[in-house]
Order: C-alpha cells, then structure tokens, then sequence
C-alpha cells in the first residue's frame, strides 16, 4: 500500500511538472510577453543582474577614458582664437572648439560599439540563463558561460556585423554636418545643425529601428540552435517577417517603458545634484543610448555629460538585464508559434540530459497559461 501511494506521488508530482511546462510552451499575446519577461526576471534576477553587472561597469570605467580622449583631442587639435569686444572698447581672446560637437558624437558612437562588444557575453548568457528556465533546469551561470564560449566566434561576427550597418552610416551622418556651426542663443554660443540633423537623422531612426528588430533574435538563435552568424541573422529576419506586427508592438512599448525609466532616473539625478550643488549634472542619463540615433539628436553640451553620476548605472544594469529576457522570451515565442516546439525539443537543442531534475517548473504554476 505505502508503495502504491508514493507511486501515486510521483505520478501526480509528474504530471504537475508536466502541465506546468506545456503552459510555457504556449503562444503569448503582447500582454503575456511582458507578464512572462516580468515573471522569468523574478525568477532570475540575482543572476541575470550579476552577470550584467560586470560588463557595465568595466564600459563605465572605460567610457571615462574615451571621453576624455576625445574632449583632450577636441582642445588640442582644433581651436580657434576668437575675439570678442565689450562695450568699454576692451577687446578679450578666447579658444573656440571648432569640433567640440563633432568629436563628443564620435566619442559617444565609440562608446555604443564599445558597450555592444563587452555586452555580447553577457547578453548570451542570461539568454542561455533564460532557455534553461524554460526547459526547466536550475541556473549555473558557470555552465551557461561554458555553453557561451564555444559559440564566441559567431556571436562576434554578429556583433561586427550589427555595429558595422548601424555605426557606419551614423558616422558618415556626424562627418557631413562638420563642423557643426556656431549659433548664439540666449548668450550662450552652441553648435546646431537643424535641418541636416533632422533629416538625416530621421531617415536613420527609420532604418535603423527596422534592423535593430529584425536582427534582434540573433543571439537566441546561436545561443539555442547554434550554427553560423550570417544565417543566424537571415533566420531572425524571417523570425520578424513572420511576426512583425507582433515584434513591432512588443519592442516599441519596451522602448517607451526605457524612456520613462530614463526620465525617471534625470529627475532623481536632477533632485540629488541640485542639492549637491553640482548642476553640471542635472541632466544626466542612464549612460548608454537607447537608440544611436541619440547620437545625432543630443546636444552637443549634453553629450559630455551623460553617465557622470552614481545613480544612473543600476538602472543600467536593470535595463540590459532585461533587455536579454526580452531576446530570449519572443525568441521562445516565435518557435512555440512555428509549431511543434516543445520542452523536450528545447531540452535537446540545449543538450539538456533527460535524467536531469525539473523541479524548477513547480515554481512556474500556471503563469503563461492564458494566451491570446
């Protein structure tokens, strides 16, 4: 009888594990994409944060010494003396920047590629942390680095790739509308370019928005199928094609809620300075841009600013933590809704061993099991 019963356990214990993972293999509305990001981030978080910790703040580090290059290279190399009459006949020199602009965009595209490599790592492995949830094995950040590097190679060249087709063009852009001209406004000389920024960086926006989502599961497809970095990038951009709609709408409302997060973290930034009596950096932002075409539309002042502040970089943190759920999840998604993808697919594209536990699935309950 006693062994009836724990026969009867196991079975029902089974069964439990089982529902649970079939309703994480359900298609997600918008509404369910964002409940399973929050979910899959509250069941991950110590990890997720740690291992994007890292590489955030190295970029801090390393932010500080490019700016300074290029802010040292902007007052060695291109002044002019300009001179200035004051009403009382006395004439006064002073050194005008003539690229100040100019380099702070370039320092600041540098910065954006330079976040993209040191994230990479980092990106896949929460993506790997994250598959692993959902084929219901425990977190190893250990294993899921392991699993990462032997794909370094075609997460590399994707990253090339990626930066190369949004970082060349913004380039050229900044190069055409040098040296931005000088413009006196309410006393205060600045550089402005309006019409050529506008437009240029208009047309930008649209293009790169587009690849950006196109491409925006490639590292999900290496990290959970493997293979090559050019077809990998073709298999996200028929990912996309198939779900666009669904695409467009999911990151388009996780951009708003990056501004508004953003804005959030300018006015605690600007209550704490004011206070401090460091007005310098009122203004200041989470650090990495949340689109490079805020490359082109920052003013020129702004630009030397961004990121100076001990507030702003966990939420930095959060946001590129969450970013790589919001990679893995609609990745997810879209092969539930190819059909046919199961747990047990996803457990042997992972390598996962069938006699593994897959106790983590009772801590899921019935999240994800309304769809739309």
């Amino acid at each position: 009888m006693e062994q009836t019963n724990t026969t009867a356990v196991t079975i029902e214990q089974e069964r439990d594990t089982s529902d649970a993972a079939e309703a994480y293999f359900q298609p997600l509305g918008i509404k369910e994409s964002f409940r399973r990001v929050a979910h899959v981030f509250r069941e991950r978080w110590r990890h997720l944060l740690a291992v994007t910790a890292v590489p955030i703040f190295v970029w801090y580090a390393a932010a500080v010494g490019i700016r300074k290059g290029f802010g040292a290279l902007s007052s060695s190399s291109f002044v002019t003396i300009k001179s200035l009459y004051l009403g009382n006949g006395t004439e006064i020199s002073y050194g005008w920047e003539t690229h100040r602009a100019t380099l702070s965009r370039l320092g600041l595209a540098a910065e954006f590629v330079l976040f993209s490599f040191l994230f990479l790592l980092a990106d896949a492995a929460n993506i790997r942390t994250v598959a692993d949830l959902y084929a219901g094995r425990d977190a190893d950040v250990r294993k899921a680095l392991r699993a990462v590097l032997s794909k370094l190679p075609s997460l590399l060249t994707v990253c090339a790739v990626w930066s190369a087709v949004l970082v060349l063009p913004l380039l050229l852009i900044v190069l055409c509308m040098a040296p931005e001209s000088e413009k006196s406004v309410d006393g205060i000389n600045v550089y402005y370019q309006p019409w050529l920024r506008l437009v240029l960086g208009l047309l930008y926006f649209i293009a790169s928005s587009a690849f950006i989502m196109a491409t925006y599961l490639s590292h999900s497809i290496l990290i959970v199928e493997g293979g090559r970095a050019i077809p990998s990038l073709k298999d996200s951009f028929e990912s996309f094609k198939n779900s666009w709609s669904h695409f467009g709408a999911v990151l388009a409302l996780w951009f708003l809620t990056k501004i508004v997060i953003t804005k959030f973290v300018m006015a605690l930034n600007y209550w704490y300075y004011m206070h401090d009596r460091r007005v310098w950096a009122a203004w200041d932002l989470p650090g990495i841009p949340l689109h490079p075409v805020r490359v082109l539309w920052s003013a020129s002042d702004d630009l030397w600013r961004i990121g100076r502040s001990w507030i702003s970089p966990p939420f930095v943190v959060f946001l590129a933590a969450a970013g790589s759920v919001f990679r893995a999840v609609l990745y997810l998604d879209a092969r539930v809704k190819r059909g046919g993808y199961t747990r047990d697919s996803l457990r042997d594209e992972l390598g996962a061993n069938d006699g593994e536990e897959t106790a983590d699935y009772k801590s899921m309950g019935n999240e994800g099991q309304q769809v739309v």
